[in-house]
């Protein structure tokens, strides 16, 4: 085979005196390191002068030139003999890989720390920079430069960061509204990872839209958890405000046909903005309070019935053994 056959598409690596250091294939990595920084990146062959590193296009003397500039160097990147490993990705999302018995296991995450996408490789023979990169490729993110950190770092970071499901056992307590602000604030309990709290939520309208913030009493929910979490967390409560109103309303009902019309009127309501089982749930406390209703009208009605039979000075007759018995003492 000739030397022009061996090296086909493959991209070189050079000094700035065109003393060629080493050749990688078309679409590997490369280790670059900087006295202040080190990372992989992916490389992607033009012609035999040109190359594409990360999203940036080099004539491979340029590139010599400027890591000569900046005190750094580059070399093919070697494989991890690590069995779980993580890497930051142009210093946002974050790609975690362990190594299993049926190949590999994989998770990229948020800058945030938040999980984005998890999968499993059934490829053992792999080795880990192979199952890296067929991720990244499969994520759009090969384009990114990979800089290795701590995977138990990463894992710890993902458990701490507080998220929209750690905020459970939520309750509506009451509503206030301010129409000349056109807010309307909400207060709610929960518990946060087992701890009872006290939530703000306060929505606000504008001419563009709207706007919410939500607040907790001692460490502020608003600062502690990123914002994809609190858009979800406000989700959350808007419905459970929508619940805990009409639940009010059961609860406020004096008569079966009050209660009726909380049932006509989830009926009548096109968007309810509940889960089926908050839905449901209402049908059910509606059930539970016609029963008692009716049961207490026909008590009430009993009672009344009895009432009419008793004379009209409500004074109750003796039993006529115990007047017999008196006669025959005065006898």
């Amino acid at each position: 085979m000739s030397e022009r056959n061996e090296h086909e598409h493959s991209i070189r690596f050079i000094t700035t005196d065109y003393e060629e250091l080493f050749r990688i294939p078309d679409g590997g990595t490369v280790l670059v390191t900087f006295p202040d920084r080190q990372f992989a990146e992916k490389c992607s062959y033009i012609d035999d002068y040109h190359m594409k590193v990360g999203t940036s296009v080099y004539h491979i003397c340029q590139y010599a030139e400027i890591l000569k500039q900046n005190g750094g160097h580059c070399e093919p990147e070697p494989e991890t003999e690590l069995t779980k490993a993580a890497w930051q990705l142009g210093h946002r999302e974050y790609l975690m890989l362990e190594r299993t018995d049926a190949g590999f296991r994989y998770e990229i995450l948020t800058k945030d720390f938040l999980s984005r996408t998890q999968g499993q490789l059934d490829r053992p023979e792999w080795t880990v920079n192979q199952a890296r990169e067929y991720v990244l490729n499969l994520a759009g993110l090969d384009h990114r430069s990979r800089f290795s950190v701590s995977y138990d770092m990463v894992k710890q970071k993902s458990r701490d960061v507080l998220k929209s499901s750690d905020v459970r056992n939520i309750e509506w307590v009451d509503s206030k509204y301010y129409p000349g602000m056109r807010t309307a604030e909400h207060t709610l309990t929960c518990k946060i990872r087992g701890e009872p709290f006290r939530l703000t939520y306060e929505v606000s309208k504008h001419d563009d839209g709207e706007g919410f913030v939500i607040h907790s009493d001692g460490k502020d929910i608003w600062d502690l958890m990123p914002e994809p979490e609190l858009e979800k967390l406000e989700f959350t409560l808007s419905r459970a405000v929508t619940f805990g109103h009409w639940k009010k309303d059961i609860d406020q009902a004096e008569t079966v046909e009050a209660v009726r019309d909380v049932r006509y009127g989830i009926w009548e309501t096109e968007n309810l903005n509940l889960t089926r089982d908050q839905i449901q749930e209402l049908h059910e406390m509606i059930d539970r309070k016609e029963d008692t209703l009716t049961a207490a009208m026909k008590k009430e009605s009993v009672l009344k019935q009895l009432g009419e039979t008793k004379p009209e000075n409500g004074e109750k007759k003796a039993p006529k053994r115990q007047k017999n018995q008196k006669e025959g003492e005065r006898t």
